[in-house]
């Protein structure tokens, strides 16, 4: 009963759709969201993407992966990212769909990936003339408490979440370019995102929009649209993985790093630090 219930108010939750001109307040709305989480929030994360430039074989390394995945992160830019955070009884509290600014015309993208993501229901005019700046989402993402260590751990989700930790790491350190290597990007992301959840290890096989239909599960919004997919896979999580077995696999990632005695400053993201107020006579 209690796991229906959950299911049911998934089904229900609204997805906020959030511009430049709505930022601010979607983005203060959300973090207050994860602030009512008292013991820690389950974010699930999407992130959609313009395609791709370069695609390993599939007898690549995982070196080889990681170095296409790379390559096509920093020379792309993500066009929408979408949050569902849950709390760790199930409760889900808000969804939101951040769009970025990208414009078809200027920033490179394969017409295979923007056919897909316009018959999904994204509006590219719509994200030229009101998407918000990257750099600004990434701001205020990266200084914001879902990042790194703190006193409340939250627990970031994916399905499939290589190329959005990739995109999500781009966008919190000013738009740098990806560690040079798998080792060096792994390290970056437990600093950053110590405690991860990936779907994958539940379910190795079969595509997000299978999983749902093997199971029944309705979607809100439309597959191949970042807040959707990320309330997809808050779906996935509740239903997959026992609660006895969450809270043993939160344990074991609470464990895999000492928290820093300081949290990160936005200037060790690559931040410029904003200038110090003048002092009036």
């Amino acid at each position: 009963q209690h796991l229906t219930e959950t299911l049911s108010k998934l089904g229900a939750m609204r997805i906020h759709e959030v511009w430049a001109w709505n930022f601010q307040e979607e983005a203060e709305a959300c973090l207050e969201v994860a602030r009512s989480c008292s013991s820690g929030a389950f974010v699930a994360f999407d992130v959609e993407f313009p395609g791709f430039v370069q695609q390993p074989p599939l007898s690549a390394t995982r070196d080889e992966q990681y170095a296409a995945l790379r390559c096509n992160v920093d020379m792309l830019q993500p066009i929408q990212f979408g949050i569902a955070i849950a709390d760790v009884e199930g409760a889900v509290c808000g969804v939101w769909s951040f769009n970025l600014y990208f414009s078809i015309r200027g920033d490179l993208h394969t017409e295979a990936s923007v056919a897909l993501l316009s018959g999904a229901g994204l509006n590219f005019l719509r994200h030229e003339a009101e998407g918000i700046d990257a750099q600004d989402y990434g701001r205020w993402l990266a200084t914001s408490p879902l990042i790194g260590q703190s006193s409340v751990a939250h627990r970031w989700l994916t399905f499939s979440g290589h190329y959005d930790l990739g995109y999500l790491l781009k966008l919190i350190t000013a738009g740098s370019k990806l560690p040079s290597d798998l080792g060096s990007f792994e390290a970056a992301l437990k600093i950053h995102f110590p405690h991860r959840l990936e779907l994958r290890n539940w379910l190795p096989y079969g595509s997000l929009e299978r999983h749902l239909q093997e199971r029944g599960i309705e979607r809100e919004g439309a597959a191949h649209t970042a807040a959707s997919d990320a309330l997809a896979t808050l779906h996935l999580l509740f239903m997959v993985v026992p609660a006895v077995q969450r809270a043993q696999r939160d344990a074991v990632l609470d464990e895999q790093q000492e928290p820093d005695s300081e949290p990160l400053a936005a200037s060790d993201l690559g931040w410029p630090m904003p200038p110090a107020p003048s002092s009036s006579m």
